[in-house]
């Protein structure tokens, strides 16, 4: 009996067929259970290599954010300190000016000098304990090389030099200028109301620094957010 070579052909079209559609039923089934378009390399090239990128950008804008919630804590922390020593300072100040009365008496006088120099203490407390993970914040130690940049939340060194902060130094011996202030006289107490004064502007200008730095990182946090949604939901019609 003669062997027709072509009567095989249809039996492996059809299985060939029914492979074609048992792969991509399965494809889809793949992607509604991933809820994704693109579950391999071979599903679309050019959009796995575009979400890829586009991952990698991601990952950086996140980093961004992270930065500049945790510089966002660090100011705060800064701030926070600062704003107790101009509270303190104000203190100082009322004392003082209950001393340079001349009612008042000279044993007075003393136990509001041991007031005084209380606070003082108090204050380099505070500028010598304020700090964020080990950093210290209120001792001159931020300035200089030390600064805080833009640069350092974007990761970048290609940030303005202009959007940096140093903070000063608010210890007593930096805010009086190196005097040893006491109320135990009149005339004491008139010197440390002047010294008090330049002492309240200094902590003053501080936290103006430090709450223009901090709406700068504000501006950047929120532009850093809008900007990892919209590389997200760019990533997720590619994918």
């Amino acid at each position: 009996m003669p062997i027709n070579p072509l009567s095989g052909f249809g039996s492996i079209a059809q299985q060939q067929n029914s492979q074609r559609i048992s792969d991509r039923l399965q494809l889809a089934v793949t992607s509604l259970v991933s809820g994704k378009r693109v579950n391999r390399a071979s599903d679309d090239i050019a959009a796995l290599s575009i979400a890829a990128q586009l991952q990698t950008e991601l990952a950086s804008l996140k980093e961004i954010s992270n930065n500049a919630a945790q510089a966002t804590s660090l100011l705060q922390v800064a701030d926070g300190g600062a704003e107790q020593i101009g509270e303190l300072v104000q203190e100082l100040r009322e004392i003082a000016l209950q001393a340079q009365s001349p009612a008042t008496s000279q044993a007075n006088r003393e136990n509001l000098n041991t007031q005084f120099q209380q606070v003082i203490a108090e204050i380099d407390r505070i500028a010598g304990n304020t700090k964020f993970s080990g950093k210290d914040l209120l001792d001159g130690s931020v300035s200089g090389d030390e600064a805080i940049t833009l640069g350092d939340v974007l990761v970048s060194e290609s940030a303005e030099e202009g959007n940096s902060l140093s903070i000063d130094d608010l210890s007593s011996d930096a805010l009086f200028s190196g005097q040893a202030l006491n109320i135990l006289t009149a005339d004491g107490a008139q010197r440390a109301l002047q010294a008090l004064e330049l002492a309240q502007g200094r902590v003053t200008a501080t936290r103006a620094d430090i709450g223009a730095f901090q709406q700068s990182v504000s501006y950047l946090a929120a532009s850093i957010e809008t900007a990892v949604a919209n590389q997200d939901a760019a990533r997720s019609v590619l994918v």
